[in-house]
């Protein structure tokens, strides 16, 4: 996809910094324009490139307001996610522990069928 681009509308804005590069401010010529460029910039974590996936993002212009809501939003996801994997590791480990305890009686019971095997005597 490439957009739309209005005429001198790309500026680098906050301060120059050594260790990352500024962020690119980029005015498209149309809302539309801008619409398909955040649909599309999903792609670019799944590019191939692991520059560009790990470095490259494309967000919209938010008010303060919006930009602090839309953290917000993320924090709380990321929370979640944490929440869901915690969950997930501690059934894993509930799930293994009691395999082991049902796998344990089971081996105990056979080795004492045998053992009975063993001590029954022998008719002729």
């Amino acid at each position: 996809m490439k957009p739309y681009i209005a005429e001198s509308a790309c500026t680098r804005i906050g301060k120059p910094s050594t260790d990352r590069p500024r962020r690119l401010l980029i005015r498209l010529s149309s809302e539309t324009a801008a619409r398909e460029l955040l649909w599309s910039a999903k792609k670019l974590h799944h590019c191939g490139d692991s520059a560009i996936e790990k470095s490259v993002y494309i967000n919209a212009d938010l008010t303060p307001t919006e930009a602090k809501l839309a953290y917000e939003r993320r924090q709380q996801w990321r929370a979640r996610r944490g929440r869901q994997t915690a969950l997930a590791t501690s059934a894993s480990t509930l799930t293994q522990g009691n395999q082991s305890q049902k796998d344990k009686p089971a081996v105990d019971t056979i080795n004492q069928s045998q053992d009975n095997q063993t001590q029954k005597p022998f008719r002729t």
